[in-house]
């Protein structure tokens, strides 16, 4: 028997840099805190991508791009051993 999961994985863009944020990040909190930087003097927001902590320095002009990426992963949950037949064995 096979389970059918959805893996959502995010991207994110900025001035044409491309990182890939950690499962654990909340994208919508992610956005808030973009948002806020973008929109104010420059400041520095915070991201993890692969482990890794990095600063960016966000002004009104920082163009930012974030991917939402939808993965189906296909789990095998349980497999049925059943005795083979002869004609199971054939070339």
């Amino acid at each position: 028997m096979t389970g059918e999961t959805e893996h959502i994985s995010a991207r994110i863009e900025i001035d044409g840099q491309s990182y890939v944020l950690d499962a654990d990040q909340d994208l919508d909190d992610v956005m808030s805190v973009i948002a806020t930087a973008a929109g104010g003097p420059p400041s520095f927001v915070t991201n993890r991508s692969l482990g890794q902590t990095i600063n960016v320095l966000m002004q009104p002009t920082t163009q930012v791009i974030l991917y939402r990426e939808h993965q189906s992963q296909i789990e095998t949950v349980a497999a049925l051993d059943l005795p083979r037949t002869d004609w199971e064995l054939l070339p």
